[in-house]
């Protein structure tokens, strides 16, 4: 795969923003404030994040923003999902997904997201964080569920919480940032998870 591509990000729910910013926190912007880029002759990145949190998407620092209305159900049929994603990445070589597996918005927008995307011929990657195990059996099937509907339409990597908590003392903020430098390794390097 060559380099010097145009990559879109799509953070979708709390943990797909969250990472954006994580992201966006440690990488530079290219000298014309367009996109952001690793170094000079690398791929340039575009971030958009997704969530019907209005407060939530207000602190992100993402390139654009899209407030999703209430009725998640209604995402893969609304005619809206389409012209939506050809605005946001439409010119984009590649799109990854970052979601969360297990809660509504990253399990429901994030499978019709990488649906559509399927049918518009573009290119995906989906990264699911899923659920630590404190936060119960029910949002793992969930999580899982979503990760099977994910193989149909693209290339999906799972993140397990288990293996980046290190230790059985690492505080809940050192596990999110495990779990955010992975996100981060494997955007900048996705093109070795798709070969």
């Amino acid at each position: 795969m060559r380099s010097n591509q145009l990559i879109g990000v799509l953070g979708i729910g709390g943990c797909g923003l969250n990472a954006l910013n994580y992201i966006i926190d440690n990488i530079q912007m290219n000298a014309d404030n367009e996109a952001f880029i690793v170094a000079n002759g690398s791929n340039k990145y575009l971030f958009y994040a997704i969530d019907r949190n209005k407060e939530v998407l207000n602190k992100s620092k993402a390139q654009m923003r899209w407030h999703l209305s209430d009725k998640l159900d209604e995402i893969s049929t609304e005619e809206k999902l389409e012209t939506k994603l050809q605005q946001m990445v439409g010119t984009c070589d590649f799109v990854i997904l970052v979601s969360g597996g297990g809660g509504q918005t990253g399990s429901i927008v994030t499978p019709a997201i990488a649906d559509k995307l399927k049918s518009l011929n573009i290119p995906c990657l989906a990264i699911v964080v899923m659920p630590f195990d404190f936060e119960g059996k029910k949002r793992h099937e969930v999580a899982e569920s979503t990760v099977n509907k994910l193989n149909e339409s693209c290339i999906t990597k799972v993140i397990n919480n288990t293996i980046l908590q290190q230790t059985e003392d690492a505080s809940f903020l050192q596990m999110l940032n495990n779990v955010n430098q992975e996100i981060m390794w494997l955007v900048l390097n996705f093109n070795k998870i798709i070969e």
